[in-house]
């Protein structure tokens, strides 16, 4: 068999065992290798030996498990915030810990909450995790002013895909996973060119083994094209003939296009009332506020100015409910953000441990509730 052919295999490390991320701190900056390994041993106290069994490679505890330094460091403040909680109320403790151990909980409620207790800890109020009351709404947090008493409750919530980005983003995966992870490597490339429905996905998997078989064993270049996507693989010794058709179909060698997407999705909090049925969970008569934590394209894809306005139209419906915040960490900042002047509305990006934490604060220009000027003040200041 020619040399240039082998089988793929992923190359994500899947950890199995504690131990087995404990092996890695050889990878680990020097100078934070004791509180990293001590902020393991943490994690396999709290989550327990048997958490890998069904974590899953996608848990968001399994993701901050790298080697990378960044997320080595936000690794040892995460494990530093859930510590500074277990201390201080144990009750709210183990309401997050029952958030954090399921991955789809983890994902929607555990990190999320943990964003939340950071950024307000750190502002000095103090943070309290509600148990859910039955057959009634209620909020998620209350924040607690201890120099004025004054409590701030929050609904957390999270915007994730739509069904149909998710069934876009799941059916691209599928079609490159059949020309990257299946058989034997080939160069190749495709464009999507329409949304295909499951047995559509299907057939162009079973098209993509037939023109990779045909393409090893004749030895030749095959390209395929129909309503729905243009695709090519080559032996490699016909690399010319899929760059010529590369060329002709204006894409790149080994280029995998899916279908272009709009990640704006603003009119999915104010059109599908997604913020006015979050400020329902909030308490009648006292200060409010919603915590939605969103995806980074949506931060980039967004007008501001535009997102601002409808939100305050949302709002203005809600006076007990003082704003929403929109939250986003990266690992860089957006670009080309202005200041906004309007009133209390705040855009801020706070740089922390080489991640870049980006809060987008809608004030509620009708709010009519009451809360001292210092406890809004520290409000404010904790985003920054």
């Amino acid at each position: 068999m020619d040399p240039l052919f082998y089988n793929l295999t992923p190359v994500g490390v899947v950890s199995h065992s504690w131990n087995d991320i404990l092996k890695r701190n050889r990878h680990v900056n020097t100078s934070i290798k004791a509180n990293w390994e001590a902020s393991i041993e943490f994690l396999r106290q709290e989550l327990g030996t048997s958490f890998f069994n069904n974590c899953g490679s996608e848990h968001p505890i399994n993701l901050k498990l790298t080697t990378n330094i960044h997320l080595d460091e936000d690794l040892i403040d995460f494990v530093n915030n859930l510590k500074y909680l277990k201390n201080k109320d144990l009750k709210s403790y183990n309401i997050l810990l029952q958030k954090i151990k399921p991955r789809l909980k983890c994902q929607a409620e555990g990190i999320p909450f943990t964003d939340v207790l950071r950024t307000f800890s750190r502002g000095g109020f103090d943070v309290k995790f509600l148990e859910p009351l039955s057959n009634e709404k209620s909020p998620d947090v209350c924040l607690n002013d201890p120099e004025t008493g004054n409590y701030i409750y929050v609904e957390v919530s999270q915007l994730t895909m739509s069904s149909k980005q998710s069934d876009i983003q799941s059916q691209h995966r599928r079609i490159a996973n059949a020309f990257m992870f299946e058989g034997l490597c080939l160069p190749c490339s495709f464009k999507q060119l329409q949304y295909l429905d499951e047995s559509g996905v299907k057939r162009i998997i079973q098209q993509i083994r037939a023109i990779k078989e045909t393409a090893i064993v004749n030895e030749q270049f095959i390209s395929y094209e129909d309503d729905f996507i243009v695709m090519a693989t080559s032996h490699p010794s016909k690399a010319e003939d899929l760059e010529m058709w590369c060329e002709s179909k204006d894409i790149q060698i080994n280029s995998m296009l899916g279908l272009p997407q709009n990640f704006n999705d603003t009119y999915r909090l104010v059109d599908n009332n997604k913020i006015a049925k979050k400020i329902k969970q909030l308490p009648v008569g006292q200060p409010g506020v919603i915590y939605l934590s969103v995806s980074f394209l949506y931060f980039f894809m967004m007008d501001i100015k535009e997102t601002i306005f409808a939100i305050m139209d949302t709002l203005e419906k809600f006076p007990n409910c003082m704003g929403v915040i929109l939250f986003m960490e990266s690992c860089g900042s957006l670009s080309g953000q202005k200041n906004i002047s309007i009133q209390n509305t705040k855009f801020v990006i706070n740089k922390h441990l080489g991640l870049d934490r980006h809060f987008l604060y809608v004030h509620n220009l009708n709010f009519s509730g009451e809360i001292a000027d210092s406890t809004f003040s520290r409000f404010i200041d904790s985003l920054k």
